[in-house]
C-alpha cells in the first residue's frame, strides 16, 4: 500500500512543479479504483440523533476549495419507525446518504452500479434564490464511489445548469481509524 501511495506522489510530484495537492492525491486514488463500492462500505449511523452504530466506524472527508480536509457525512442511515397499534406494524429504514438529509432523506433512491462507480443523487443538497427573479433552486448532486485498496474513494459532482453559477467538483475518501492520508 505504501508503495502505492508513494508512487501516486512521484506520479503527481512530476505533473506539479512543487508538490501534489490533497485534491490531487484524492482524485489519483479515485481514478485508480478498481470496482464499484458498495453501500455496505459506509459507516452505519442512527437517524435519529447521529450517532455510529459501530464506535470504530470508517471516517470520511472531502477536500475543499482551499485544498483542506473536513470530515463529510456519507453513511447508511438507519431509520427506524415504531408501531402505532395493532394495524400499523414497525418499520426499519437503510439507505445510503450523504451532505445535508435534513430535507432529502425521504428523496433518496436505492444507488446503482454505472461502471466503476456506485453512482447515489442527493435531489436536495444545496438550494439557492435567482437573484433576477426570486426562485428558489434545488441543486441536486451525484456521488461517484470507488473501491481503491484500502479505501473508499469518491468524487462529489454538484450541477447548478445556469450560466451564473460554476459547477462544483469535489474528491473525498473513506478511511478506518488510523489509516488516514493527511
Amino acid at each position: 500500500m505504501k508503495k502505492f501511495l508513494f508512487s501516486l506522489l512521484v506520479v503527481f510530484i512530476g505533473q506539479t512543479s512543487a508538490y501534489a495537492s490533497n485534491a490531487d492525491v484524492l482524485k489519483g486514488i479515485y481514478d485508480s479504483g478498481t470496482g464499484p463500492a458498495a453501500a455496505t462500505d459506509f459507516p452505519e449511523q442512527n437517524y435519529s440523533d447521529g450517532s455510529y452504530v459501530d464506535p470504530n466506524h470508517a471516517l470520511c472527508v472531502v477536500v475543499d476549495g482551499t485544498d483542506q480536509p473536513y470530515g463529510f457525512n456519507v453513511s447508511r442511515q438507519i431509520r427506524i419507525t415504531p408501531p402505532a397499534g395493532p394495524l400499523l406494524p414497525g418499520q426499519t429504514e437503510e439507505k445510503l446518504v450523504f451532505g445535508d438529509t435534513l430535507k432529502s432523506y425521504n428523496l433518496f433512491q436505492t444507488p446503482q452500479t454505472s461502471g466503476l462507480d456506485l453512482v447515489d443523487i442527493n435531489p436536495i443538497y444545496k438550494t439557492w434564490v435567482s437573484d433576477t427573479d426570486g426562485v428558489n433552486h434545488y441543486v441536486p448532486a451525484q456521488l461517484f464511489a470507488r473501491k481503491s485498496n484500502q479505501y473508499i474513494a469518491f468524487r462529489i459532482l454538484i450541477q447548478y445548469h445556469s450560466s451564473s453559477i460554476q459547477d462544483e467538483e469535489y474528491y473525498g475518501y473513506c478511511y478506518t481509524q488510523g489509516k488516514a492520508l493527511f
